[in-house]
């Protein structure tokens, strides 16, 4: 499907945010151009026993710089501050 759309692995950024544009903005419109269909999706690993879930939902938390708890140990998730996008 990547080729089908025009890309390469190697095209695949590294960084957070130009990969999820490359995806999103580049090889969805780049296939549904090459196929004449409306394709659309992007997929997260879910799982009750999955460390695949876990490492997920932790590389989100990592690019948007959530701090889930402070240096003290207090928990933060009811703080709209913890989260500095």
């Amino acid at each position: 499907m990547l080729g089908q759309a025009g890309f390469k692995e190697n095209d695949i950024p590294a960084t957070w945010n130009e990969y999820w544009s490359f995806w999103c903005d580049k090889v969805q419109p780049g296939m549904r151009k090459a196929t004449g269909q409306r394709i659309y999706g992007i997929g997260s690993p879910m799982g009750v026993e999955s460390t695949d879930s876990f490492q997920s939902f932790l590389s989100w938390v990592d690019a948007y710089n959530v701090k889930l708890v402070d240096d003290s140990g207090k928990l933060l998730v009811d703080d709209p501050r913890s989260a500095k996008v």
